[in-house]
């Protein structure tokens, strides 16, 4: 949990980029009692911390009115370019006045007590004021993608194989085809 006098108040979590426009970001969420409010932000990197403020989402109890876990979009103003095989970072914190009984929870791998990732899973960052991180096992789950693209899908079995093409709305982007897996032939 995100609570105002613990160690992981701030928590993060990066990645590479392929390289992309972003529009926003999901997170899985789960609101405890009444907290304060909720901040996301995307950053650049700074020797593997969390760097320069890149864009920046506020949630607030009348956003989130559920209780239960929650996929969370943060839909930021505008858009940000991303550069391909660079690292960047996203954070989130609940308000120094939440506590155990009023706070944030947010969904993600490990174990937040931990103060070193364990074989396999990515390390994530925490920090009781946003400026000095450290890494934890605890990564968030989190997704960061383009804008949303209106468009229908038409699903089709070929071969023994599932396919799926795409068609746009605005009627002039080239259609996509997608296949449910690999296709190939044995040679040896």
């Amino acid at each position: 949990p995100l609570v105002g006098s613990g160690t992981s108040l701030y928590i993060s979590g990066s990645w590479t980029s392929t390289g992309f426009t972003a529009d926003k970001a999901w997170m899985w969420l789960r609101r405890r009692g009444t907290p304060g409010t909720l901040t996301f932000k995307l950053h650049s990197n700074s020797a593997g911390n969390p760097g320069t403020v890149l864009q920046t989402v506020t949630k607030t109890v009348s956003d989130i009115t559920e209780e239960l876990s929650v996929l969370q979009v943060f839909d930021w103003s505008g858009t940000q370019v991303l550069s391909a095989s660079t690292i960047y970072h996203i954070s989130i914190y609940g308000a120094s006045t939440d506590t155990i009984a009023n706070h944030w929870e947010v969904g993600g791998t490990g174990d937040d007590l931990a103060d070193a990732p364990a074989a396999g899973y990515r390390a994530g960052k925490k920090s009781t004021d946003g400026s000095s991180w450290s890494t934890t096992q605890f990564y968030p789950f989190f997704y960061v993608t383009d804008a949303d693209v209106a468009r229908r899908f038409y699903p089709f079995i070929f071969d023994q194989c599932l396919y799926v093409v795409d068609r746009k709305d605005n009627g002039t982007t080239a259609s996509q085809l997608y296949i449910n897996g690999d296709r190939g032939i044995a040679t040896s």
